[in-house]
């Protein structure tokens, strides 16, 4: 949602999707929102399982990544370099995470304020396809 705010968006609950994140999460998501009577032009994704699951949904209606809709994903696995179109994504290195989290925990066992235990990540943007969203965002950014 704060993203919708931050771009000046009025944030429509119609046009996001909660869930497991699975790739059966992505697809079922997908087909819902291309029904809703203004259907999204984009589809952005938490993960790559969720990636796969919109890639399958979008491409039983017909759509093209790329071409008539495009996706952008996080959680770079590797993955994403071998859907078709490459989908532009997020990385974000798991091993810094689980450390820092790792080292938060120990040291609010040891006493220190919740408070204190912030970090901020700016993930790596990983462009695979010029001509998408991905692309077009990382141009403009």
């Amino acid at each position: 949602m704060r993203a919708f705010q931050e771009a000046g968006v009025p944030p429509s609950s119609d046009l996001i999707a909660e869930g497991d994140l699975s790739t059966h999460f992505g697809r079922s998501s997908a087909l819902r929102l291309l029904d809703v009577p203004e259907p999204p032009t984009a589809f952005v994704c938490s993960n790559e399982s969720t990636t796969l699951g919109v890639l399958s949904g979008l491409g039983s209606r017909g759509r093209q990544v790329g071409v008539d809709i495009d996706v952008i994903a996080y959680d770079d696995i590797n993955v994403s370099a071998y859907f078709t179109p490459p989908i532009t994504t997020f990385y974000q290195p798991i091993e810094v995470l689980g450390r820092t989290l790792g080292e938060f925990l120990l040291r609010r066992m040891a006493g220190e304020d919740a408070s204190t235990l912030k970090q901020v990540f700016r993930p790596t943007p990983i462009e695979r396809q010029a001509d998408n969203l991905g692309g077009r965002l990382l141009r403009s950014a």
